[in-house]
């Protein structure tokens, strides 16, 4: 299997939330361990790309920081698709804790009959979701090259490389919104009293 492995981006400012996303805690355990938890039932391989490793001290998960900190969610890929043993990589956010094993499972069907290719999302142009899709270690250099240089936008990732465009109608059969973001205090309600 060509896609063993995943990506957890536990970083950024989280401004609309008030405080640190990655503080949030979900069946007792902090959000980015939850969703690694979950994620380790798809995956050999989980990665936590964070700017505060302190927090996973004792952690089962591989942990690492930006190479380039300070861009957002375009280093957080860089650095997980870097450290990542897989040709191709699951990538999601911390503030994401909604995982479905069925879409996973069909996501990697996907990538296992595809030869070759950049990488995999639902969605096209500004339907696009750039998370909870898949990325290739082929990107490390353009991700680099764009970092560089001062272009962080993960969408122009995606169109101008060979990505592969799931149309939205595969999410009917996806229990619970694997879109659906935490960014207000709110929005932690859905969350912790499932």
């Amino acid at each position: 299997m060509k896609l063993d492995s995943a990506i957890i981006l536990a970083g950024g400012k989280s401004s609309r939330m008030g405080f640190d996303k990655q503080l949030i805690e979900i069946d007792d355990m902090l959000i980015g361990e939850y969703i690694a938890r979950e994620l380790s039932m798809c995956f050999s391989e989980i990665i936590i790309v964070t700017n505060r490793p302190e927090l996973y001290t004792g952690s089962n998960y591989k942990v690492i920081g930006d190479i380039y900190p300070g861009h957002g969610p375009i280093s957080g890929i860089h650095a997980g698709l870097v450290e990542s043993n897989s040709q191709y990589s699951y990538i999601t956010a911390c503030d994401m804790p909604i995982i479905s094993k069925k879409y996973i499972e069909t996501i990697i069907e996907i990538a296992d009959d595809n030869f070759e290719f950049k990488g995999l999302v639902v969605g096209k142009g500004k339907e696009t979701e750039p998370m909870n899709g898949v990325y290739s270690k082929s990107l490390i250099s353009d991700l680099e090259n764009r970092i560089v240089s001062g272009n962080y936008r993960i969408r122009s990732i995606i169109e101008d490389n060979e990505f592969i465009h799931i149309d939205k109608s595969i999410l009917k059969e996806v229990e619970g919104d694997i879109f659906m973001n935490l960014n207000m205090p709110e929005d932690l309600n859905s969350i912790q009293n499932k």
